[in-house]
């Protein structure tokens, strides 16, 4: 018997991950806002990068309410590929409630967002992962070329299979890797995610406060703030979760992200300027609510937090068109 799996959301990370599990042998449901079920009925497209081939995304039923869900038959596996801020939304609670026993699989990095779905369902039940994929609707706006077929265009870093932790974690493993998609069990994939987003979400914010401009963060003053915003947040994360400091500080040095924001656009097999405007201006409330919270973890733990919150101060200027 196939496994039955729901996927909620069906952004460009959903439909990859939604294809290689049905690649594998599932039954893949999609749960989806209603506006977006005439879409999904018609399939999607996927390109996976440095290939020719497209592949298709066929999902079996749409649903778009608990009640749906409630009613389908049980499902093996949820997996809930939104952001953190969509966790906040009145339909988590419902849609939990309706899933029974199943394995529910979590994607969105911070801390908090394990406790929030524990709080759902039983501990046992939740499975946290990692997304180590790039996954992005292509053709980019200036980025690539305009004829290309609409898709989703995905690349899989070489040696990042997609970390997963939790009592039950080789089941989506298992389902991935039966699809052709790369995965791996780990110790705490929750932690692994929140101590590279504690990394990652300050040089966000100095990106986007210059202009989005890899240039202009390699030659400017941000890229060093972004260093010290980056080992206030990594202090604050491993404090809260009480594990030991994590690697990743020695990485935090201004002269090293400048020499890997030089490098990087001549790796990746994609634009990635905009790429990295476009994903991250689409999830930006995201971005600005994490750096909110280990503004106010630090703040509850007595650690400093003095450079995050200037980032925070100039980012919130920006957004409403203040000098910042």
């Amino acid at each position: 018997m196939s496994e039955r799996i729901l996927i909620v959301g069906a952004g460009a990370v959903g439909q990859v991950y939604g294809s290689h599990l049905q690649a594998g042998g599932a039954e893949v449901t999609l749960y989806l806002k209603p506006r977006h079920v005439e879409a999904a009925k018609a399939g999607f497209l996927l390109r996976p990068l440095g290939r020719e081939k497209i592949k298709r995304l066929e999902p079996g039923p749409v649903v778009t309410s608990a009640e749906e869900v409630a009613a389908a038959k049980p499902f093996d596996q949820v997996w809930l590929c939104t952001s953190s801020t969509a966790l906040e939304g009145a339909w988590l609670g419902p849609v939990l409630k309706a899933i029974g026993g199943a394995t529910l699989i979590g994607l969105q990095p911070g801390l908090g967002s394990q406790l929030l779905l524990e709080s759902h369902v039983k501990a046992e039940q939740v499975v946290m992962g990692m997304i180590s994929l790039v996954a992005y609707q292509s053709p980019l706006p200036g980025g690539e070329d305009p004829s290309l077929a609409p898709a989703v265009a995905y690349w899989f870093p070489p040696l990042s299979p997609s970390p997963f932790s939790g009592p039950r974690g080789e089941q989506p493993v298992a389902s991935l890797k039966r699809g052709g998609c790369p995965a791996k069990t780990v110790p705490d994939a929750a932690i692994a995610a929140a101590t590279g987003s504690a990394f990652l979400m300050p040089h966000l914010v100095a990106l986007e406060l210059e202009g989005w401009k890899l240039a202009k963060l390699r030659r400017g003053k941000r890229i060093a703030q972004a260093a010290d915003a980056s080992r206030e947040a990594l202090e604050i994360v491993t404090t809260e979760a009480g594990v030991r400091r994590s690697p990743l500080r020695l990485a935090m040095r201004s002269w090293l992200t400048r020499s890997l924001v030089c490098a990087a656009p001549h790796v990746a097999p994609f634009p990635l300027e905009p790429y990295l405007e476009y994903h991250f201006t689409k999830v930006g409330d995201q971005t600005r609510a994490m750096i909110r919270r280990y503004v106010e973890r630090g703040r509850a733990q007595g650690l400093p937090t003095k450079t995050l919150e200037r980032i925070l101060r100039d980012l919130l200027a920006s957004s409403e068109g203040e000098p910042a």
